[in-house]
């Protein structure tokens, strides 16, 4: 819902049919949680920085993700492995 801030709204809705019967009205509770989840990275020893950070397969890596105080998150990742290599020359 663009434009609303987080937190709980309530809702009421009713119908009318053709024959003018009116229903009662009922309400619903919606928590609207536009906010969304952030990952950090730690990146263990041992590296090498430079143009990007190089590392080993003994490198640790922890990721921490935070989703405010909203609906919670759930979280996945992926590693991929990309070697790049120049000619000496």
């Amino acid at each position: 819902m663009v434009g609303l801030s987080d937190g709980v709204y309530y809702i009421d809705f009713n119908s009318t049919d053709y024959a003018g019967n009116l229903e009662l009205t009922n309400t619903i509770t919606v928590i609207l949680d536009n906010t969304p989840p952030e990952t950090t990275i730690t990146i263990g020893e041992p590296k090498y920085v430079r143009d990007a950070v190089y590392v080993t397969p003994e490198t640790p890596f922890a990721l921490k993700v935070s989703g405010g105080e909203g609906s919670g998150v759930s979280s996945a990742y992926n590693i991929y492995n990309i070697t790049t290599t120049t000619a000496a020359g």
